[in-house]
């Protein structure tokens, strides 16, 4: 019996140590977990996941999961749980056009609160214009974007056509660039059966590219995001609708190309002038039947206006987020931090950190092709509307520029513009 109570008391007693042992773990905190969502699925993965496991690797009591989509279901998903007030996610990914939208939404959290632990100086400044809604900072910028000016020399030496030289504060002009049109066509397609194009935009009849012919001669992207009035039926808008019609009119731009085709169809010889983004740069550079050469934006010669459409992907915290100074940790170090060095190194993006830009344009093995961009996205860089209501006005713009570049009676264009735009906000 006394055996017996015994091995039973050892039990009760080994139970206790054993349950004591087990209360600590069971009680020991989890890492906090910040929930990143974003587009770039099938692509981004390569550059952000390796920063997103840096930064847990140096940060075990806080942890990002990533969630990645394709742009439009992204975009689907972020109204769908940022639209209800959703708490799953901290970090969200934010279009530059979607900005205004987002904030007046309500969907980013400002980041005012943490102005003390924020310095927007390393940033460049059309970088941050582009995060800035109604005065306050609402994300911040994970890379930049720029439109450039790419030429097929190849083309202009078959023409017998040198390039005068073109710097920052003697561009080419669009006038310019309409005679050497004319003169190179006439050499080289003189019976418009070869299919070769003079000038063409990238994004052709998208507002994001059209638009730097309305700012070039001193227009506003918007004056009023309630009306288009007083922006589309300005002089400087009148002038570049007109301009853009007598290209087509002429030849000099073709009507009817697709903006899916225009990268192809530069890299095929078959455009001489290409306004385009700079993500298209290495691509152009590795042709080897044709020179693409890259310069500065051109101006009109009355102006001398540089407008280059810029814009890209920031990040913010959701406004619903539990964990925002959290989250605000992580931000700062992807956009500014080590993750931002990994991001710009390891996936070869265009950085918005002036210290990064500045650096590239004093290093003389900076390719030269990297360096315009830089310089152009610095300097001349001039972002997309802020508005609450981008997805309208890229919309009805979009349409605008289709109707003009057919042939429409501009007056008539305009109109139909405006009162689509007030139809859309009622």
């Amino acid at each position: 019996m006394k055996t017996k109570r015994f091995l039973k008391g050892l039990s009760v007693c080994l139970a206790a140590v054993l349950l004591a042992a087990a209360v600590p773990c069971a009680l020991a905190e989890a890492p906090l977990t910040l929930r990143f969502v974003t587009s770039g699925a099938n692509y981004w993965e390569a550059g952000l996941d390796p920063i997103v496991e840096a930064y847990n690797a140096s940060h075990p009591d806080t942890q990002v999961a990533i969630e990645y989509y394709a742009t439009e279901p992204y975009f689907e998903n972020i109204e769908i749980a940022l639209g209800s007030g959703s708490t799953d996610y901290d970090i969200i990914a934010v279009d530059s056009p979607k900005v205004g939208e987002y904030a007046e939404k309500g969907y980013t959290l400002p980041l005012d609160a943490y102005a003390d632990k924020l310095d927007t100086s390393v940033y460049q400044g059309p970088a941050i214009e582009g995060c800035t809604y109604n005065g306050k900072l609402t994300c911040l910028p994970l890379q930049a974007g720029i439109s450039c000016f790419y030429y097929n020399k190849t083309l202009l030496d078959k023409a017998g056509i040198t390039l005068r030289e073109i710097t920052p504060d003697n561009r080419l002009t669009f006038e310019e660039i309409e005679e050497i049109c004319h003169q190179a066509l006439s050499v080289l397609d003189p019976n418009g059966t070869e299919g070769i194009c003079g000038l063409m935009f990238g994004q052709v009849n998208k507002i994001y590219a059209m638009l730097q012919l309305p700012t070039s001669l001193g227009g506003v992207a918007l004056a009023d995001d309630t009306t288009l009035e007083g922006t589309i039926d300005s002089e400087p808008w009148r002038k570049a609708a007109e301009y853009y019609q007598k290209l087509l009119d002429e030849g000099v731009m073709t009507r009817g190309i697709k903006f899916e085709d225009t990268a192809n169809l530069f890299r095929s010889g078959k455009i001489l002038f290409l306004l385009n983004s700079y993500s298209g740069w290495s691509k152009f550079r590795a042709v080897e039947d044709y020179e693409l050469c890259m310069t500065y934006n051109p101006v009109f010669a009355e102006q001398q206006i540089a407008a280059a459409p810029t814009g890209s992907w920031c990040m913010g915290i959701s406004a619903f987020s539990q964990h925002p100074d959290e989250a605000f940790d992580f931000l700062n170090y992807l956009c500014s931090g080590e993750g931002h060095d990994m991001w710009v190194n390891g996936f070869n993006a265009f950085s918005a950190v002036e210290s990064d830009v500045q650096a590239a344009l004093a290093d003389e093995n900076t390719e030269y092709g990297k360096k315009i961009a830089m310089y152009e996205a610095s300097n001349v860089a001039k972002p997309r509307p802020l508005t609450q209501h981008y997805s309208v006005y890229e919309t009805v713009m979009n349409e605008y520029w289709e109707n003009v570049a057919s042939g429409a009676n501009i007056d008539e264009a305009i109109q139909t513009a405006i009162e689509t735009y007030a139809i859309y906000l009622q």
